[in-house]
């Protein structure tokens, strides 16, 4: 059985922003510390992979955890905060970063992404994110 999509929230529009500028980007989620999504979006038409919104939220929830571990690990170690994580899995790219204390941003992306403009759009969404949670 499927989750069922959130609920859209004043976040949705910044999501499908990230969907729209970056070709390659097939889902952004939003997430809070425990990797529950708060909001995702998924692109629609010929750019939208097989997967579904359910491996959004499982892939979202799945690099929350993950990024929480490793922010915990680099600060308890002193060299300073996290600030984004770059996975590179075969036929997929994952940009995965903590927005605050409490919420995360994955971002899920073709492997032929380009990655300097999607690093670019994540982290402009990363700051717009900041200024409102």
């Amino acid at each position: 059985m499927t989750a069922p999509t959130p609920e859209p929230t004043g976040f949705r529009a910044a999501l499908r922003q990230l969907i729209d500028q970056v070709p390659g980007v097939l889902g952004v989620v939003f997430c809070d510390e425990e990797g529950e999504a708060v909001d995702l979006c998924v692109a629609r038409g010929p750019r939208a992979a097989s997967e579904d919104e359910y491996d959004l939220r499982v892939a979202g929830a799945t690099w929350a955890i993950a990024v929480d571990l490793l922010r915990r690990n680099v600060e308890a170690k002193g060299p300073g905060a996290t600030g984004l994580l770059v996975a590179l899995c075969g036929r997929y790219t994952y940009f995965i970063a903590p927005v605050g204390e409490s919420y995360f941003l994955a971002v899920w992306a073709s492997a032929d992404v380009s990655l300097g403009k999607a690093l670019h759009a994540a982290q402009q969404l990363v700051a717009r994110l900041l200024l409102e949670v």
